[in-house]
């Protein structure tokens, strides 16, 4: 679990799945992620549950708000042949609240706290 002054950064879990759906199903939101299918249904919300239960290709973190649980989007820190891959994607509804900018600066201090990276 990450905490920033705002958001609560934990593992996402199956109560997340209808809240995970209402803001994913969304072509703005799939428009700007490469890994993101349209349209996003429940099928969907598990198999990304399953993936990060596995932990295959990185750490993913249900991003919610401090004190209310509302889940608000997803990050997470992904292997490449590159190196260390940030991804974020924010339900709609809470762009422009800085919560991205928020949940990023948390994962780049978590990359070079506990990996050997030294640039990401």
């Amino acid at each position: 679990v990450l905490v920033t002054e705002r958001l609560v950064l934990r593992v996402p879990r199956e109560s997340d799945i209808e809240q995970l759906v209402a803001l994913a199903d969304n072509r703005h939101v799939a428009e700007m992620l490469a890994r993101m299918p349209h349209p996003y249904g429940e099928a969907e919300a598990r198999a990304f549950l399953a993936m990060t239960a596995s932990r295959r290709a990185g750490i993913a973190y249900a991003l919610t708000l401090a004190g209310t649980e509302t889940f608000v989007g997803c990050a997470g820190l992904n292997t490449t042949d590159r190196g260390l891959e940030l991804g974020y994607w924010i339900g709609e509804p809470y762009w422009k609240r800085g919560y991205a900018t928020e949940a990023a600066h948390a994962l780049v201090d978590l990359a070079f706290q506990k990996t050997a990276i030294q640039v990401l």
